[in-house]
């Protein structure tokens, strides 16, 4: 497909390749800086979890559910309120956990409480 401006190319193709055109990343280039940038992201999210007394564990839990809906999708297994409603759930879970759940006080077993 030929489009002469790089909104038809947004609204067509999706955000990524109107970056690859404009900014000429390639696809694994994208894919490397997402994965460089999941580095620090599930850093903090395990800081703030062990602020919590949980552990960073927690977050492989998520990663696993996310996977399994995955497979079952793929699988014709899962309805379509299913697909829709239990990754709501799971993003809904960690919003409250991480962005507005209120750490422990005092010392647990990761430590003092940050200051």
């Amino acid at each position: 497909m030929v489009v002469g401006k790089p909104c038809d190319l947004l609204f067509f193709n999706g955000t990524v390749y109107v970056f690859s055109r404009l900014v000429a990343l390639t696809p694994s280039t994208l894919i490397g800086l997402t994965l460089l940038g999941l580095i620090p992201v599930t850093m903090l999210n395990i800081k703030r979890l062990h602020d919590q007394g949980k552990s960073g564990w927690w977050l492989w839990r998520l990663l696993v559910l996310f996977i399994g809906i995955a497979f079952l999708d793929a699988a014709g297994v899962m309805s379509y309120t299913l697909r829709l409603l239990v990754p709501m759930i799971a993003i809904l879970w960690c919003v409250f956990q991480l962005g507005f759940r209120v750490g422990d006080t005092g010392k647990n077993r990761y430590g003092l409480t940050p200051t």
